[in-house]
């Protein structure tokens, strides 16, 4: 399966973008790719479902940037069992008040941790999967490291 997700902010160059949920340490614990050029919330649903296997049933909170906030994704994450605390999209609710979540910033800290790593960085795989396992390499790294 190769993954030539063109991506067209970058001429059409192959795109990968990292998807990921970390607890409050910033430690990664699910992870997924998706094609570079699809919107950010078309992937929200599957990482919740990867992370259920965490959360045993008990409520969790997921901290999102703006490209999350939508009643439809609100639903949906309340329906796996998560609160969606996202920040106000500007573009989509003018007259609302401005949210930024507290934490956000742990998710930022955690791709920069696995920015660190060469193949993680820049995307020199021509296979889905093997990219996937450099990514999960890197992340499982990290978590020795954080101990």
């Amino acid at each position: 399966m190769l993954f030539f997700w063109k991506n067209p902010t970058d001429r059409s160059k192959r795109g990968v973008k990292k998807n990921m949920l970390c607890d409050s340490r910033g430690a990664p614990l699910v992870l997924t790719i998706a094609p570079a050029n699809q919107h950010d919330s078309k992937t929200l649903l599957e990482l919740l479902d990867l992370a259920k296997v965490f959360t045993r049933d008990v409520l969790a909170i997921v901290a999102a940037d703006s490209a999350y906030d939508s009643k439809k994704l609100n639903r949906s994450a309340a329906g796996r069992g998560f609160v969606l605390h996202t920040a106000t999209n500007k573009r989509r609710r003018k007259h609302y008040e401005i949210i930024k979540p507290k934490g956000r910033w742990i998710v930022e800290v955690c791709h920069s941790w696995l920015n660190n790593f060469r193949s993680v960085k820049t995307c020199y795989a021509k296979t889905a999967p093997s990219f996937l396992g450099m990514l999960l390499l890197a992340a499982t790294i990290r978590l020795f490291q954080m101990t």
